[in-house]
C-alpha cells in the first residue's frame, strides 16, 4: 500500500479549495509546534471557513509559500500574528486573506473536542497570556 503525505502542498491546496467552497476538511496534525494542545500522529483537526478570525483561534494559513496550523496570538487590522503553542519566539505575521480556515474541532482516540467552545477559548487566551511566564520557565530549565 502506498503512503500518502497529507501535508503535501497539493493536498493542502485541494483542502484550501474545498474550504473556499464552504466545505469542512479534516487533516492530521503534523509537527510538534502545537503541543500540548495538538499532537502529531494521534490528532486530526476539522477546519471550516468562518466569518471573522480572533485571538485564540487556531487557523490554517499560507505563510511564505507553506501552510501552517497555528494559533492567532495578536490581531491588528488586517494583519495577524500566528504562533505554535510550543513555540516561544517570534510568530508568523500573515494577512487575514492568507487564512484558509479555522480549526473547529480536534479528534483524538475517537473523541472530539470543540475548539470554538467558550471553555476552550478561555483556555486558549490563558495560554497566550502566559507566554512571558512560559519563556521565563524555559530559560530557568535551560540555564542549568
Amino acid at each position: 500500500m502506498a503512503t500518502v503525505s497529507y501535508y503535501s502542498t497539493d493536498f493542502l491546496h485541494d483542502a484550501a479549495r474545498l474550504l473556499a467552497q464552504g466545505l469542512a476538511v479534516t487533516i492530521p496534525v503534523k509537527g510538534s509546534s502545537m503541543k500540548p494542545f495538538l499532537r502529531e500522529a494521534t490528532d486530526t483537526v476539522t477546519i471550516k471557513r468562518r466569518q471573522g478570525v480572533s485571538r485564540g483561534d487556531i487557523v490554517l494559513a499560507l505563510y511564505q509559500g507553506r501552510f501552517v496550523l497555528h494559533r492567532v496570538c495578536h490581531c491588528e487590522g488586517s494583519r495577524l500574528t500566528l504562533r505554535g503553542d510550543h513555540v516561544l519566539d517570534q510568530g508568523e505575521i500573515v494577512d487575514r486573506g492568507d487564512v484558509m480556515g479555522t480549526a473547529v474541532a480536534r479528534q483524538r482516540h475517537g473523541r472530539t473536542l470543540s475548539l470554538i467552545s467558550t471553555r476552550y477559548r478561555l483556555l486558549s487566551r490563558l495560554w497566550i497570556w502566559a507566554l512571558p511566564l512560559r519563556r521565563l520557565l524555559h530559560s530557568f530549565r535551560h540555564a542549568r
